[in-house]
């Protein structure tokens, strides 16, 4: 056996994850069962055996609005289902009194790059803040019309525009105009997006 591959206890030496020179590791006080769990600014989060110390990134998933989350196993067989960029802030990021003051309790990614977790790249806002961010990047507009949509249109006008569309008579753009629509609300309509729950009586035949 190699001597760099021994520890000075005499045992095989415990394998070391490797990273940027600069990346500092902060416990994770929550205690886990077989394992302690360490964050890094960088936004990566790793589990270290008890007993042989041997170190490994755990990678977690990605959640529907793109955020990446990790399930850790905690000592009473719990689990602590955590968002990443949120454990960053909290960890490396000092909450100022500005920040407690404007209830800035939110974390968003400056770049707008949901999987760059470094924490340069993570700021705290408040609701007003987020919300602004939201109407810059469009979340919020689509919201909107969205209610617009639902508004304008109900059950037996989206059955009428479905049956048009199916028959394939009326260009798009002239149903839109005739139903006071954008073109994406009726492509949204026609794909199930929206109103999805609104079926013609052939294609529920169809179905079944």
């Amino acid at each position: 056996m190699n001597k760099k591959d021994v520890s000075p206890s005499g045992g095989n030496k415990p394998i070391i994850l490797k990273g940027p020179w600069n990346e500092r590791w902060r416990k994770i006080l929550h205690p886990a069962k077989l394992s302690d769990y360490y964050i890094s600014d960088y936004g990566r989060i790793k589990a270290v055996d008890r007993g042989t110390k041997n170190e490994r990134e755990l990678k977690g998933s990605k959640g529907n609005a793109g955020y990446r989350r990790l399930n850790l196993r905690l000592e009473d067989d719990r689990r602590l289902s955590i968002y990443i960029h949120k454990f960053v802030a909290e960890h490396f990021i000092e909450k100022t009194k500005e920040d407690e003051e404007l209830k800035r309790i939110y974390v968003v990614h400056i770049n707008r790059d949901k999987t760059n977790n470094h924490y340069n790249n993570l700021k705290r806002v408040n609701r007003a803040e987020l919300t602004q961010r939201h109407k810059e990047m469009g979340v919020i507009s689509h919201e909107v019309n969205k209610k617009k949509l639902l508004i304008k249109m109900n059950e037996t006008k989206v059955l009428i525009l479905k049956k048009r569309l199916k028959a394939g008579k009326t260009k798009k753009k002239i149903l839109a105009k005739q139903f006071d629509i954008t073109m994406t609300q009726l492509r949204r309509i026609e794909s199930g997006e929206n109103w999805g729950h609104v079926k013609l009586e052939e294609d529920s035949l169809e179905n079944k």
